[in-house]
């Protein structure tokens, strides 16, 4: 499944995303700070997103490839997101994740991008 959007699980009102290293790498190259910035995309995008993970999970099921010790991975969001999800609870959460601009308040979203909708989400 290629896209250029982003998943997460909101769970007691706080999100759960595993934060990795190349990001810190992305920040340094792009001149970003802070912490992430998460904006759920709008609710027919959510779900089509959600239905796409659905069926990837189903698909790695089926193929041996998920197991329910998995270890989370960097570029794999929707089964990162999925496994917390079925191990803790919570809501997943499907839109755009980026970081503030260090040289001012403008949004540099590395993830997804502010208004897109699913066709924008689906050009990678």
């Amino acid at each position: 499944m290629s896209f250029d959007g982003h998943y997460w699980v909101v769970r007691d009102g706080k999100i759960i995303d595993p934060m990795f290293k190349s990001y810190d790498y992305v920040k340094f190259l792009r001149g970003l700070k802070g912490e992430p910035i998460y904006l759920p995309a709008d609710a027919l995008t959510q779900q089509v997103f959600k239905k796409k993970q659905e069926q990837k999970i189903k698909q790695q099921k089926e193929s041996g490839f998920y197991n329910h010790n998995w270890e989370m991975l960097c570029g794999f969001c929707d089964t990162n997101s999925y496994h917390e999800q079925q191990l803790r609870g919570g809501e997943i959460v499907f839109g755009s994740m980026g970081w503030k601009e260090s040289n001012g308040s403008s949004i540099h979203y590395e993830f997804g991008g502010e208004g897109w909708n699913v066709s924008k989400f689906m050009k990678k």
